[in-house]
């Protein structure tokens, strides 16, 4: 009996083991001068903040410059955006590929364009209606595969809040980071994610099992 409890228990404890080690991945992320999951631009009738992404398999960054908290109408007349890929000796500036404008609301597709000049008045006039947000994507190429461990954004953005023109410049630099995650394969169709915390249990259940089938042997020895 005690050696049928081990199989068991040494199978199960090797099938969950594997399947914790496989969901476990490196991954990286930004962080920010504020050490919050964006960084704040500008405060005023509208809250202004921009974060850096990068997603696997794609070969550009997206930095994006969001409005949010809109109390009043808002005129978007320029915003200039540059990124640095800093390195220990040299600095690498990332060519600008396009610019996605778009309502959070909006589940159309995004309309892109090359330069912040060539976008519609209609996506630069920001009012109440473009709650909860309304966001520019600057895309920048990414063509090598050596990553830096910090990046320079110097934003500079225009506009006119309360019928006030206003400049708004800063730099921040974005540190990339590395962790290690316990998640699912694939978020959708993963099965053996969910399999995880049932062979656990069931480990657990024939380690007692066991323990108690032993003492039980050395009791009645």
């Amino acid at each position: 009996m005690l050696r049928f409890i081990n199989i068991l228990l040494y199978s199960f404890l090797g099938l969950s083991l594997y399947l914790i080690f496989i969901h476990i991945v490196k991954t990286e992320y930004f962080e920010y001068p504020s050490k919050g999951i964006d960084e704040v631009i500008y405060e005023g009738q509208s809250k202004v903040s921009a974060d850096l992404t990068k997603f696997e398999g794609n070969d550009y960054y997206t930095f994006q410059i969001m409005f949010s908290y809109i109390k009043s109408d808002i005129i978007v007349n320029d915003i200039n955006v540059q990124m640095i890929k800093a390195f220990d000796n040299t600095d690498s500036v990332l060519k600008q590929i396009k610019i996605r404008a778009y309502s959070g609301m909006q589940t159309s597709e995004y309309p892109e364009f090359k330069n912040f000049s060539d976008i519609t008045s209609t996506l630069r006039n920001l009012n109440l209606a473009s709650n909860p947000y309304f966001a520019y994507d600057f895309e920048f190429e990414e063509k090598a595969n050596i990553k830096p461990n910090k990046y320079i954004v110097s934003t500079n953005l225009n506009i006119t809040e309360n019928g006030q023109q206003k400049t708004i410049s800063k730099r921040i630099i974005i540190y990339r980071k590395s962790r290690l995650e316990y998640i699912p394969l694939d978020a959708h169709s993963d099965i053996s994610f969910l399999f995880v915390p049932v062979f656990v249990i069931i480990t657990t259940v024939l380690f007692l099992i066991r323990f108690i089938y032993k003492r039980k042997q050395k009791t009645n020895a």
